[in-house]
Formats: C-alpha cells, sequence, structure tokens
C-alpha cells in the first residue's frame, strides 16, 4: 500500500470517530463515550510519534520490537472503529460503502503483515505510520492470567498445606512454651555453686591466660555443706567431676577435644558420657541412660509383629543406639530418648550424620506411639507427651523433641550446645551443665505427668484397659543399613 493510501485510510478512520463522538442522539452515549476514549489514546499516540522521529537513529536498534505490537494496535484500532461506526451505518444509505471499505482496510493490514518489513523502511515512509513504543502500548493494557485446572488445583493445595503448616507450627511454639514454663528451675543450691565456679574462673583470667592451677584448687573444695548425701547432692558432685574432667583434657596435650585419630568410643566414654548419662544417676531408680551398643527395644517388638505378620522372616534389621534413655512407668520400661555420637570430635560426614539423625527420628516416633498406647484420646495434655533425640556432631550437640498434634508427628530442635575445647573458654562450661540439667528436668516432669495421667485414667476406667485407636507402626521396607 502507498503511503497516500495508508494516511487516506487512517484520515477516514479519524473522521468517522469525531462523528461519533459528536454524536447529540440519547441512544448514542455508549458510542460517544467509546469513540472519544479511541481518540484521546489517538491524540497520545500521535504525540509520541514526534519524539520517535527525533531519536529515530536509537529507534531503529529496537524497532523489530515495535513491528508487532504496531500492527496489533493498527488491527484493534481498525476493529474498534469499525464497530463504532457500524451501528451508524445500519442508519446511513452509505453502508455498503462502509462495508467494502472497513475490508479493504483489513485485507491491506493482513497483506502488511506478510509482506512489510520495517527493517529497510526510511525516514518518509514513516511519516504517514504512528509507531507506538511497547511502554506506551502495555501501560493500560489489563494483566490477564490463565491456569488451567491441574495447576490450579496444585495452587489450592499448596495453600492448603501451607495454612496447615503454620498452624501446627503455632501449635507446636505453644505447646514448647507450656512444656517450658511448667519445668522446675534449677535448684538455688545448684545455680550457687556455678556462680562460685564462674567468679573463680573470673578472678583467675588476665586476658587470653587462665591459671588453671588456681581454678583447679579452688573447684577441688567439697561442693556441700552437710554430710554427702547421694539422692541430694549427687548433683552437686556430679558438676564438680565435670569441671575436674575440662580442667584435665585442658592441661594434657593430647585428648579426645583435640585428638583428631581419637576413636569414637574414646570420644563418647570420656567425654560425652559423662554429661549425658552421669547426670541421671540419682535418679537411675526411675530414669536411667544405656549407653554402648544398646538395641531398640520398640524396634525390635516392632520387627517381630512383621515377621509374624508376613509369615516369614524379614531383612530388616535391628536399631543399636549410642545410647538410650529410659524410665519406668506404670512397672514397664518406656524408651524416651536417643543419642548418637557422629564420629570424635573432628570427624566429618553428613551421609553419616544424616542417617544417624534419621535413625533418631524414626525411633522418637516409634516411642512416642508407644507412649500414645497407654492412654485413650480424652485424656488431658497429650499433646504435652514427648520423645527425645541427642545428636552429636562434631562438637555440636543437638537436642530434639517430638509431639504428636492432629495426627501428625512433629520434630522440634529445642537446644543446643558446643563443646568447647580450649581452655580460655573454661567459663562457658556453666552454660553446658545448664543445659543438660534443664534437659534433666524436663524428663523428670515427662515421668510425672504420665504417672498422674496413668492415675487419672485408672480413676475413670476400673476394671479394663483402654487403648487409643490408632494401629500399630509397621516397619518400612529397608532402604539403607543403619
Amino acid at each position: 500500500m502507498e503511503q497516500g493510501d495508508w494516511k487516506n485510510v487512517l484520515d477516514s478512520i479519524k473522521k468517522d470517530l469525531i462523528k461519533v463522538a459528536n454524536s447529540v442522539s440519547e441512544f448514542d452515549i455508549i458510542r460517544r463515550g467509546k469513540a472519544q476514549e479511541i481518540l484521546d489514546r489517538w491524540k497520545d499516540w500521535t504525540a509520541t510519534y514526534n519524539d520517535f522521529i527525533k531519536n529515530l537513529s536509537c529507534a531503529r536498534m529496537n524497532i523489530d520490537n515495535f513491528q508487532v505490537k504496531t500492527i496489533s494496535q493498527l488491527n484493534n484500532l481498525t476493529r474498534d472503529s469499525s464497530y463504532s461506526t457500524q451501528n451508524i451505518d445500519n442508519r446511513r444509505t452509505t453502508s455498503g460503502k462502509r462495508h467494502r471499505d472497513r475490508k479493504e482496510t483489513e485485507e491491506n493490514l493482513n497483506s502488511i503483515k506478510k509482506q512489510r518489513s520495517f527493517d529497510n523502511v526510511d525516514d518518509e515512509e514513516l511519516s504517514g505510520i504512528t509507531l507506538v513504543p511497547p511502554d506506551e502500548l502495555l501501560r493500560d493494557a489489563p494483566v490477564v492470567q490463565t491456569q488451567d485446572k491441574d495447576e490450579t488445583k496444585v495452587n489450592l493445595f499448596d495453600l492448603e498445606k501451607d495454612v496447615e503448616n503454620s498452624y501446627l507450627q503455632e501449635l507446636s511454639v505453644e505447646i514448647e512454651e507450656e512444656i517450658v514454663n511448667s519445668l522446675l528451675p534449677i535448684e538455688s543450691n545448684l545455680q550457687s555453686l556455678l556462680k562460685r565456679y564462674e567468679n573463680v574462673i573470673s578472678q583467675n583470667t588476665i586476658g587470653c591466660y587462665i591459671d588453671l592451677n588456681k581454678v583447679e584448687s579452688a573447684i577441688g573444695q567439697v561442693p556441700f555443706e552437710n554430710d554427702y548425701l547421694f539422692a541430694r547432692d549427687w548433683t552437686l558432685r556430679w558438676i564438680q567431676q565435670v569441671y575436674t574432667a575440662f580442667l584435665m583434657y585442658f592441661q594434657t596435650p593430647l585428648n579426645p577435644l583435640i585428638d583428631a585419630n581419637a576413636s569414637e568410643y574414646a570420644y563418647r566414654s570420656r567425654i560425652i558420657n559423662r554429661l549425658w548419662e552421669e547426670v541421671f544417676l540419682d535418679v537411675n531408680g526411675v530414669i536411667y541412660m544405656k549407653t554402648g551398643e544398646v538395641e531398640n527395644t520398640d524396634r525390635k517388638f516392632q520387627l517381630e509383629i512383621k515377621r509374624y505378620k508376613d509369615k516369614r522372616n524379614t531383612n530388616a534389621g535391628s536399631w543399636f543406639h549410642d545410647a538410650i534413655l529410659s524410665m519406668n512407668v506404670n512397672q514397664s520400661e518406656i524408651q524416651v530418648a536417643f543419642g548418637e555420637v557422629v564420629g570424635n570430635a573432628y570427624y566429618h560426614d553428613d551421609v553419616k550424620m544424616n542417617g544417624d539423625r534419621e535413625k533418631i527420628l524414626k525411633a522418637m516416633q516409634l516411642a512416642l506411639f508407644k507412649i500414645r498406647q497407654l492412654f485413650p484420646g480424652d485424656i488431658p495434655n497429650l499433646k504435652n507427651l514427648e520423645t527425645y533425640g541427642i545428636l552429636v556432631y562434631k562438637r555440636d550437640v543437638f537436642f530434639y523433641s517430638m509431639h504428636w498434634i492432629d495426627g501428625v508427628y512433629l520434630v522440634d530442635q529445642f537446644d543446643k550446645f558446643l563443646i568447647h575445647n580450649a581452655s580460655t573458654q573454661l567459663k562457658n562450661l556453666s552454660d553446658i551443665i545448664r543445659t543438660m540439667i534443664t534437659f534433666k528436668n524436663r524428663v523428670i516432669s515427662l515421668q510425672q505427668n504420665i504417672e498422674s495421667a496413668l492415675k487419672f485414667r485408672k480413676k475413670l476406667n476400673r476394671g479394663g484397659t483402654l487403648h487409643i485407636n490408632d494401629s500399630i507402626v509397621y516397619a518400612s521396607p529397608p532402604q539403607k543399613k543403619i
């Protein structure tokens, strides 16, 4: 199409739009508004053309991006103007001519799409075409998003899961706060001893130097006032022994805290067991920890059920933990905490660490299921029942708890500490001891809550045993050796 033909087509469209916009008929209110809107946009588009001509050299670099949007906009402009004028043409005798003009315009536009390229258009040819930058085209364009049914279902499912996870997380935090607030504080005599040791260390520290001999002399004094009574004074003696052991390690050139070649057994027996086993010795008649290679009895029972169900032997193996904390409840043993040590203080193996942590979490789930089997569903504070896991990786010690909330087993890391290997960090040993005593009080509180809940259940159900409606957790097929 020649430049003059293009100009005539656009002028004809503009005249028709002006006539529609200036119509005084009360039946043309909607069409007048539409025509005026198109004219206003036309005016804006024309104003941008002058700026475009001034920067034509820059515009040529982006001319390909303008091509599709310009032709598309011209199509929309022609279609809108044709719609606006068509209703008027129905009342005129010249409707046939208008129809032929519109049809000819559409054919010419289609021809331009196929044949004309803006790559070789000179300045003179551009004078008859209103070129619209992409930003102007997209400024008032509505944003339309489409989704297929499957994608919508997935999004709704994700939204529901997010809401559910948020609810469970908030509930888990509330339960954790309730448990922590219900714990007994560390006894005043224990706090006094720890404070005294902290002062001794501070008084004998100059910069980064600590006079360990003077510290050890002060710590070697008897930590209790009256005659020694194991049930009453053991925790005081245990605190003293922990300080004495670490003072010895800091003064010896080779010890499990700094020896990268030390065995896991040496690290466990000389460092870890002193922390997580000996703190429970004064309550050993009710709560006790076994260390070494300890078989998980819940897993053993689970495998026996599976063998009976399958009528054959299973390849699934037993679980052996580095430590298992058990308690006597209702004349039976219940496992409540499981410990794993991943190598020595320098051993790095993330795969083994993840495997041990997975084993801990599975053991916690089995143990919590067994505890819940003791109670009917209407026993109060059933959500406060929990099991524990302790993972030692290098010198980091992590504490986990698991609760059963609305059919979901939730795990939370509720505490952690770092075992220091330098004498300059001796002042932080009191924080480790406080963490272990708090954990001990938490386990004691759990044992007391279970005992009281069982007594409450017996009052409600004398002469019978009531269990919750949960099926046994069967062993899954083995995936890897744990």
